[in-house]
């Protein structure tokens, strides 16, 4: 797989391949843009949020390396992710996978705002008890209009 060039600034270069097997180096300025963020160089190989994702993973699909958190949603990478990092979760198919989208249900409410019990854990909350956590469930009542054509006084 060929590397994946991401934002730069100046003559920055970093370059990493979503399998995590090559990797160069970044070249001065030591600070880069990704998503016109500055960010501070990170060690490629390493892991500096501890969330089990390489940083050249991370990287490489425009997540947070420093957050394990990478969309502030309330749900971690490493669960967001999904099964494969080469192709990460898009549980709406909205086309952002979901490590990076704010409402991965695509219900109009922002998953963090789908933490029913208030415990700060989205996904824990299953108001229709169908198995599917209301951040991932359209229709998180159970009855037979969803959630984005409800409002906010749910049927």
């Amino acid at each position: 797989m060929n590397p994946i060039a991401l934002g730069t600034e100046q003559t920055s270069k970093l370059k990493v391949a979503v399998n995590d097997k090559v990797a160069t180096k970044l070249t001065p300025p030591a600070q880069s843009k990704i998503r016109n963020k500055p960010i501070k160089a990170v060690q490629i190989a390493g892991d500096d949020d501890g969330d089990g994702l390489s940083n050249a993973v991370e990287l490489a699909l425009g997540m947070n390396p420093k957050s394990n958190d990478s969309d502030n949603d309330g749900v971690p990478d490493f669960i967001e992710i999904g099964r494969d990092n080469k192709n990460p979760q898009d549980s709406d198919q909205d086309g952002k996978p979901d490590v990076l989208d704010t409402d991965d249900d695509n219900d109009g409410i922002l998953t963090k705002l789908e933490d029913v019990d208030k415990n700060g854990q989205v996904a824990n909350d299953d108001t229709d008890q169908d198995g599917v956590p209301n951040y991932l469930d359209a229709n998180d009542d159970g009855d037979s209009r969803l959630t984005k054509f409800e409002g906010p006084n749910k049927d």
